[in-house]
């Protein structure tokens, strides 16, 4: 046999053992088949589980056998009279109320009417604590869980923050069946595979699947939400969003398919969502918490069509068409038609909006401002307040 043919085959041979960790191969030379047995102890690439890779990764049905015993659904009930159960200032509320008329037995041993709602929540931490959205419980004159397994539990009010729609729901943790491992979201990428887990339409255990479209996205007051295609129907409210770690990285809140639009569903990232439970769980009792920093302004994101129209020279920024009295930013000096180009350093663009680049800021935290005022550039410094309701 031609030597320099011969080590041509030996070399494929060895590429194909490392590549492949096949135990026995087959090949030809010369008209002749020719079988090598090799004992292969370790190839150039680690593998996990089946179905996993080195960096964590799992397939669906991994993610959602990890995750799902964490999800739950959140059950809200209150007297007829009180519509707070959908009460979301989003564009579409994703909460579902149930069957009006229902009854439930009062104090003197009448029955009085109740409307009941459903949303989806998530065990997060051994005390029992469930992140849910604002919208979900707001209004409850009495709240509980369904687990997957159909266990039903009471639960109560650990508090809730209207301003980023986030509320914390707790059962006894004796009773957890498990907990949700929660992820980064400042490491979110578009493009990432998701899965969306909840109990829409009262349809419990429900996962469906997408990528993010998205990131730092801005919906009504609502700043620096998950973009992503994966659908989130009405009671999907309040679940996890899960990356193919199986770690949540956001809380399901709201989709757009109620104005005709389709793949366009939105969750609040989940560093902001665990910063409101901190805050929550230290409140307490029920307590209604805004942790949402307040400036105190009106504002257009600038662009090249804005500035014409509005006629300033910048062309990136906040353009500051109000400044409500007495508030963090009139007591900082801020002037209608001033342009803020930067807060703490970070420069403002169409992406990076004020909103954005507040939204990481709590009340009693200082703002400072760059701000272009006729050309000429200052720097004005602002005490956070709490956002007042209904702002």
């Amino acid at each position: 046999m031609n030597i320099r043919r011969l080590f041509g085959w030996v070399a494929v041979i060895a590429l194909v053992i490392t590549l492949t960790a096949t135990h026995t191969i087959s090949f030809n030379t010369g008209g002749r088949t020719q079988t090598l047995t090799t004992a292969v102890h370790s190839v150039p690439f680690a593998l996990g589980p089946a179905g996993s890779n080195t960096n964590g990764t799992m397939n669906a049905e991994q993610v959602v056998a990890q995750v799902n015993p964490a999800v739950v659904t959140v059950i809200n009930e209150q007297a007829a009279n009180n519509r707070g159960i959908t009460g979301n200032r989003a564009p579409r509320a994703t909460a579902t109320p149930g069957a009006k008329g229902t009854t439930t037995p009062s104090g003197n041993g009448s029955t009085i009417p109740v409307d009941t709602g459903l949303g989806s929540g998530v065990i997060f931490d051994d005390q029992g604590d469930i992140l849910t959205n604002n919208h979900v419980v707001e209004g409850a004159t009495s709240l509980s869980v369904e687990l997957a397994d159909g266990t039903r539990l009471p639960a109560t009010l650990v508090g809730r923050d209207p301003s980023q729609d986030v509320a914390v729901v707790r059962i006894d943790p004796a009773k957890s069946p498990a907990v949700a491992t929660l992820g980064d979201s400042s490491t979110v990428q578009p493009g990432q595979a998701v899965l969306a887990l909840g109990s829409p339409e009262t349809l419990a255990n429900t996962v469906t699947s997408g990528i993010v479209s998205g990131t730092n996205r801005q919906i009504d007051t609502y700043v620096g939400l998950i973009q992503t295609d994966a659908a989130i129907n009405h009671g999907n409210s309040g679940g996890p969003l899960v990356n193919m770690q199986g770690e949540v990285i956001g809380l399901n809140t709201l989709g757009l398919a109620s104005q005709g639009d389709q793949g366009l569903n939105f969750a609040i990232p989940i560093n902001t969502a665990k910063n409101v439970a901190q805050s929550l769980i230290g409140k307490g009792n029920g307590a209604v918490v805004t942790t949402r920093a307040y400036l105190g302004i009106s504002t257009e994101t600038l662009d090249s069509s804005v500035a014409q129209r509005v006629g300033v020279k910048a062309t990136q920024g906040a353009y500051v068409s109000q400044v409500q009295t007495g508030t963090p930013a009139d007591k900082a000096g801020v002037q209608k038609g001033d342009v803020i180009t930067a807060v703490n350093g970070t420069t403002l663009t169409t992406r990076t909006t004020l909103g954005t680049a507040l939204n990481g800021l709590k009340p009693g935290d200082t703002a400072t401002l760059t701000v272009d005022r006729n050309g000429s550039a200052q720097t004005l410094s602002a005490t956070l307040a709490e956002r007042p309701a209904n702002t």
